[in-house]
């Protein structure tokens, strides 16, 4: 039990370490089509929970690698091991990313009894 918690924490703090340069890389290469952050733009957006191509990271890990051709996204060839980890680690942390919402504007409107 130990073990494994300690293996996932590991884990945990690779993929926190893998973030900053996956935004980098994705930023190069893929923010064109998906958006800054991930919001979308040509190709779907990114920033949420649940990718229903992608719900794995492996399944992510060979989306980014072998691409959609058929909905337009090509394959990304010449990524090392590492880069396309650091890729899969930044795209789940978009959808770990909370949207903050904005607060609703108040009328305008004075009230009768104001």
């Amino acid at each position: 039990m130990v073990i494994a918690s300690l293996l996932l924490t590991v884990a945990t703090a690779q993929a926190a370490a893998n973030v900053e340069p996956g935004k980098q890389l994705f930023n190069g290469m893929c923010a064109r089509c998906h958006g800054i952050d991930g919001t979308g733009d040509e190709g779907p957006s990114l920033n949420r929970p649940t990718l229903s191509r992608a719900a794995t990271e492996e399944a992510l890990r060979e989306v980014i690698r072998d691409g959609i051709p058929d909905r337009g996204m090509p394959r990304v060839r010449r990524l090392t091991t590492n880069e396309l980890n650091q890729l899969v680690a930044y795209v789940r942390s978009l959808g770990r990313v909370t949207a903050t919402r904005s607060p609703r504007p108040r009328s305008r409107k004075k009230s009768a009894g104001c």
